[in-house]
C-alpha cells in the first residue's frame, strides 16, 4: 500500500494543489470582503444581499455547464484557463481600486464575472484530480484538500479582515498575487501533463446539450449507493447550514460582537483541521461507510446539545468537537464518489452534487431566520438537528452507502454497482 509520501511525491498532483490552493485563498479573502466592501460603498445591507444572491444564482446556473465543458473539453486546459481569467478579474478589481473607480455597479459586475468564471471552470480542475492521482490514493488526496481548506476557513477571516483595514487596494492586490501564483502552477501543470500524459486528461466524447445533462443524473440515480451519498450530502449541508446560522444569528442578538463571534469559526477550523490530519489514515485502515455514519451522528449530537447551552464557550467547545469527523466524512464519501464515477462522466457528476449543494445553501439563512421568530432558538436548532439525524439515517441505513470499505478497497467494490445508462 502506498503511504502518504507516495501521494506528494507525484509532481503533478503537487502542481494541482498549490494552483487550487492559491485559487482557494485569493476566493476567501474575496468571499470574506465582499459584503463588507459592498457595505462601505453603499452604507447599505440590502445592496450587500442583492450582491451575494446575484454571485450565487450566476454560480449556480452556471456550473451544470461548466460539468458538461468538463467532460467534453480537456480538463487542465479548462483549469489554465479558468485560472488565467481569476488573475485578470484580480486584476481588474485592483486597477478600479487603485484609480478610485470601484463603486457598487463595477463591483457588482466584477463579482458576477467572478462567479460565471467560477461555475464554467472549476468543475474541470476538481474533476481533474482524478486523471493525475491513483485510484487508491484518491482518498488521500481528499483529505489533505480537507485540511487545505480547513487552514484557509482559518486564514480567510484574520487576514481579509487585517488586509482589507489597510486598505481594499491591498486586499486587490494579493488577491491577484495569489491567482498569479494559481495561474502559473496551473501552466506548469499543463506543460508536465502534455509531456509525460495522464490517463484521462484528454477529452471524451460526452453527449451534446441537455442530453449528456440528464446522461449523468440518470447515472447517479441508479447508483444505489451514490444515490444515497448525494441525498446525505444535500441534507446535511441544509441541517448543517441552517443549525451553524441559527447559532450566529443568535449570539448576534445575545449582544456577542463580531470578535467573539469570529472565535466560533477560528475554533471549528481548528477542529476541521485536526480531523483532516488523522483522515488519510483512518479511512485507509477502516471502512468508511460506518466511519461517516459515526461522523454524521457526531455532528448531529452538536446541535442537539447545543440549543441547551447559552454561553460562547460552551457553544464553541461541544461544536469544535462534534465536527471533527467531518472532514473524514468529506473525504471518504467523496473520495469513493470520485472513484467510482466513470472518469468521462466525472465533471456532469460533480456539477450535479455542486448544484444540490448550493441549492441548499441559500435555504440555510433562510430557514434560521424564519425559524428564529417564529419557533425560537431552540426550535430552529432542533429543526436543524432533525434534518441531520434524517442524513445520518440515510447513510446508515442504507446497505450500500453503509458498506464503503476502506479507501484501497473502492474500486473493487464499485465495481459490483456498475450500471450502463445510455
Amino acid at each position: 500500500m502506498n503511504t502518504t509520501s507516495g501521494l506528494w511525491q507525484g509532481r503533478a498532483y503537487v502542481l494541482w494543489l498549490i494552483s487550487d490552493t492559491a485559487k482557494g485563498l485569493g476566493g476567501s479573502l474575496f468571499g470574506f470582503a465582499l459584503p463588507l466592501i459592498a457595505l462601505f460603498l453603499t452604507d447599505d445591507p440590502v445592496a450587500a444581499g442583492i450582491v451575494g444572491a446575484v454571485s450565487l444564482t450566476l454560480r449556480l446556473i452556471c456550473t451544470l455547464g461548466g460539468g458538461w465543458a468538463a467532460d467534453r473539453f480537456h480538463r487542465i486546459g479548462l483549469m489554465i484557463a479558468g485560472a488565467l481569467l481569476s488573475f485578470l478579474l484580480a486584476a481588474l478589481l485592483l486597477g478600479l481600486t487603485v484609480t478610485d473607480n470601484l463603486a457598487f455597479s463595477s463591483l457588482l459586475v466584477v463579482t458576477s464575472l467572478m462567479s460565471v468564471r467560477g461555475g464554467l471552470f472549476d468543475v474541470a480542475g476538481e474533476s481533474a484530480l482524478k486523471d493525475l492521482v491513483p485510484a487508491h490514493q484518491v482518498g488521500r488526496a481528499q483529505a489533505t484538500n480537507q485540511g487545505r481548506d480547513a487552514v484557509l476557513q482559518l486564514l480567510g477571516g484574520p487576514l481579509g479582515g487585517f488586509l482589507l483595514g489597510a486598505g481594499i487596494w491591498v486586499l486587490a492586490a494579493v488577491m491577484t498575487l495569489s491567482q498569479a501564483v494559481s495561474a502559473l502552477f496551473a501552466v506548469l501543470l499543463g506543460r508536465r501533463v502534455s509531456r509525460h500524459g495522464y490517463a484521462g486528461t484528454q477529452p471524451e466524447s460526452a453527449p451534446q446539450g441537455t442530453g449528456g445533462m440528464k446522461q449523468a443524473l440518470s447515472w447517479l440515480l441508479h447508483r444505489r449507493e451514490i444515490r444515497q451519498i448525494l441525498f446525505v450530502f444535500t441534507a446535511i449541508n441544509l441541517g448543517f447550514g441552517t443549525g451553524m446560522t441559527t447559532v450566529i444569528y443568535s449570539l448576534q442578538q445575545e449582544g456577542y460582537s463580531a470578535a467573539q463571534i469570529g472565535l466560533l469559526s477560528f475554533w471549528l477550523g481548528v477542529s476541521m483541521l485536526l480531523g483532516a490530519m488523522v483522515s488519510p489514515k483512518l479511512i485507509d485502515r477502516f471502512p468508511v461507510g460506518p466511519l461517516s455514519v459515526a461522523g454524521l451522528a457526531l455532528a448531529t449530537a452538536g446541535f442537539v446539545l447545543v440549543p441547551f447551552m447559552h454561553t460562547l464557550p460552551a457553544i464553541i467547545a461541544t461544536l469544535a468537537v462534534c465536527t471533527v469527523l467531518i472532514p473524514l466524512v468529506n473525504a471518504g464519501l467523496l473520495g469513493y464518489f470520485m472513484v467510482a464515477t466513470p472518469t468521462s462522466m466525472l465533471g456532469r457528476a460533480n456539477s450535479i452534487v455542486q448544484f444540490l449543494a448550493m441549492m441548499a445553501a441559500p435555504l440555510a439563512p433562510l430557514v434560521a431566520g424564519i425559524g428564529l421568530v417564529q419557533i425560537g432558538r431552540t426550535g430552529t436548532l432542533l429543526l436543524s438537528a432533525a434534518v441531520c439525524v434524517l442524513a445520518t439515517l440515510m447513510a446508515g441505513l442504507d446497505r450500500g452507502a453503509r458498506g464503503i470499505p476502506r479507501a484501497p478497497e473502492w474500486p473493487a467494490y464499485a465495481e459490483k454497482f456498475e450500471v450502463r445508462v445510455s
